[in-house]
């Protein structure tokens, strides 16, 4: 069993096809032109993950006034809860982003064009974000290995939406709360993804 063991944990093989895996669940919302794939030269400002995942394929910028490109990774907001039997494990209430928020990523568009990638526990409402991000890639639970194969082209983001992207907290409360999604016009619509989306491979000058 020890050797067993030792054959299949960690193995390489097992995880190169985890990552690809991981890359490929990707879901491509929103794309823009010269934005992706990175360059080697490409000058990439990074929030929200390692810049250090980043540092082969694309030159690390400390601020946004000096990069061509950033790449803010954000989670789903939610409110911290404990008031009932594990209430705390699980992510609930509003799916509304702060105002801070907000404008901090308008701030940064301002600056250079802003790749946002949403890591999707829970659907969020993006609305307020939408025009200050001019690429738009959500996750389900990868790694940072694995997003940057997709950001540097090395892998074809394929997923699809697994549940609709509400345009408004209105939108939410007047939909029916047992039926899956039915919002009013919704941002992104449950199954929506540019699925097999053409990346080219990630690019070096010179």
């Amino acid at each position: 069993m020890r050797r067993l063991l030792k054959a299949v944990v960690g193995n390489a093989e097992f995880r190169e096809e985890g990552l690809k895996a991981q890359s490929r669940s990707v879901v491509a919302l929103k794309t823009a032109a010269g934005v992706f794939p990175l360059r080697s030269s490409t000058r990439v400002y990074v929030e929200g993950m390692s810049p250090d995942a980043l540092a082969d394929c694309a030159v690390i910028a400390t601020a946004p006034d000096d990069a061509d490109v950033a790449i803010v990774r954000l989670d789903a907001p939610y409110e911290p809860r404990n008031d009932l039997f594990l209430e705390a494990m699980f992510h609930a209430g509003s799916l509304d982003f702060d105002a801070a928020t907000v404008a901090h990523t308008e701030e940064l568009a301002s600056k250079a064009p802003v790749v946002l990638v949403m890591n999707l526990d829970r659907p969020a409402i993006l609305t307020p974000l939408e025009p200050h991000y001019t690429a738009l890639l959500a996750t389900l639970g990868i790694s940072d290995e694995a997003l940057v194969r997709v950001l540097a082209g090395k892998v074809n983001p394929e997923g699809r939406l697994p549940f609709e992207l509400p345009r408004s907290t209105q939108a939410v409360l007047e939909a029916h709360s047992d039926e899956p999604g039915g919002t009013r016009d919704p941002l992104y619509t449950y199954g929506h993804g540019l699925g097999g989306v053409a990346v080219p491979a990630c690019e070096t000058d010179g």
